[in-house]
């Protein structure tokens, strides 16, 4: 049987493809401020009409330093989806097709800078996000500025997005410090759940029940119950849940906060009764009573859920997790422990030169992979800032390599200590100086040898 093969239209009339494909289509302008009169001034994305530090545009606003503000329900669309699109605290990216770099710590907006609409969003999405434009407000997000001008790590700021890194931070370090997960993996079909927990983007009750659902099934379900019976012994009372298991768990290791973190608990699993699980009616009003919440005020009462959850992150990350760095030799070598194939370390290499040859992570800095690897983040941060472009399962959720994220970070850590960050021949780029670190384990590795049928040479 024959075949036929049909060419895709072109890049121009589907629109999919970079920005500079996308000049047919008719500008889309956003509110940058308001005149005189009191009406909003305009002004196009087209990034070949806005002013950069190398020509002024004659007085034409700038790409990068004008900034447009949004309602917060302009990301509604992108968290119901979220197998195609992924929403961080910095950026918004659709597959391998966009990426949109966003303030999202803003407490109120929104704000994109203006080039960065016409730059990186096809039409129709610039369209959308034309329905939420509203006149601007001052300033960015502390975290945005710090990031995008200084040049400097900053951590979320925005209630959900630090629950977000509060959760990760404790699960990694909880895993290092027990050997066990304190939460266990979420299924497949609820991986979405930690990206998409987030302070209500309307007042509606239906997402308000969705957060309260997911925040739930994160702190509350996904509790490793089999391995926190195994730490106090076996079962207790016939029908023992979660809380109770952990209840006993934190009351044998003498946890001081134990009770306001089951308090907290049993509070949240009861709302998620009465909201979400239940049809609603006195009962539930009974439970915003008793908790002191307002009904009405559902992004606010979601907020304070959150920021009262990420306490309780924190209170156990103190308590259980202070040492996380495992034993390293005064000599600033790692302790010798299982034997690591070197093709882990050339693996990770690949992918990290990958992603710096893409060229939209060149603001990833020194200091920030410094820093987390300080923490001992660096292959979640890694993970986190490229999304869809990269995928470090293998590291993270496998035993392919054995505990590879344990051992790469515990060299990294030793590096740095015994070396600094910049004893690398790296001035630039955060990237550069993880490809360089990655190398310098390689080379005080051992056993290698390259192979004769394709090098040519024997191996004395």
């Amino acid at each position: 049987m024959g075949k036929v093969v049909v060419s895709p239209p072109p890049v121009k009339k589907h629109g999919k493809g970079p920005s500079r494909d996308r000049d047919s289509n008719p500008e889309v302008s956003f509110i940058i401020g308001i005149n005189a009169d009191g009406a909003p001034r305009e002004f196009s994305s087209q990034r070949d009409k806005l002013s950069n530090n190398f020509d002024a545009k004659g007085g034409a606003p700038h790409y990068h330093f004008t900034f447009v503000y949004f309602r917060r329900e302009v990301l509604s669309k992108y968290y119901a989806d979220p197998d195609r699109y992924y929403v961080s605290d910095e950026e918004l990216s659709c597959k391998n097709l966009w990426t949109l770099p966003i303030d999202n710590n803003h407490p109120t907006h929104v704000v994109v800078s203006l080039g960065y609409l016409g730059q990186s969003l096809p039409y129709e999405e610039r369209l959308h996000w034309r329905q939420f434009n509203v006149p601007p407000e001052e300033g960015v997000s502390k975290a945005y500025f710090r990031r995008g001008f200084l040049g400097e790590f900053a951590p979320p700021e925005a209630a959900d997005l630090v629950f977000r890194w509060e959760y990760q931070k404790l699960g990694r370090a909880w895993r290092e410090m027990t050997g066990w997960p304190l939460y266990l993996e979420p299924e497949a079909r609820d991986e979405y759940l930690l990206n998409t927990i987030r302070v209500p983007v309307t007042s509606s009750q239906s997402e308000f029940d969705q957060q309260v659902l997911t925040l739930t099934k994160l702190l509350v379900d996904s509790l490793n119950e089999q391995a926190i019976l195994s730490e106090i012994g076996g079962p207790g009372e016939k029908d023992e849940k979660g809380i109770a298991k952990l209840d006993r768990f934190l009351t044998i290791r003498d946890f001081p906060e134990r009770a306001k973190v089951i308090k907290f608990l049993r509070d949240l699993q009861a709302l998620r009764s009465a909201s979400a699980g239940h049809r609603k009616g006195k009962h539930y009003d009974k439970i915003l009573a008793k908790l002191g919440y307002d009904a009405q005020g559902k992004p606010e009462l979601m907020e304070r859920l959150l920021r009262e959850a990420t306490v309780v992150l924190r209170s156990l990350h103190e308590h259980f997790c202070r040492e996380t760095r495992p034993r390293v030799q005064p000599s600033g070598i790692v302790e010798r422990g299982p034997t690591m194939k070197h093709q882990a370390l050339t693996l990770l290499i690949y992918y990290l030169n990958r992603l710096l040859d893409t060229g939209r992570y060149d603001d990833i800095s020194l200091e920030e992979v410094s820093s987390h690897i300080e923490d001992g983040s660096i292959l979640q941060f890694i993970q986190t800032r490229a999304g869809k472009d990269v995928h470090f399962d293998l590291f993270l959720k496998t035993r392919t390599y054995g505990n590879f994220e344990r051992f790469y970070v515990t060299y990294l850590q030793s590096l740095l200590d015994v070396h600094g960050d910049d004893a690398w021949g790296v001035s630039n780029r955060g990237l550069c100086l993880l490809i360089a670190l990655t190398n310098e384990i390689l080379q005080q590795g051992s056993d290698w040898r390259p192979d004769p049928d394709i090098a040519g040479v024997e191996y004395t």
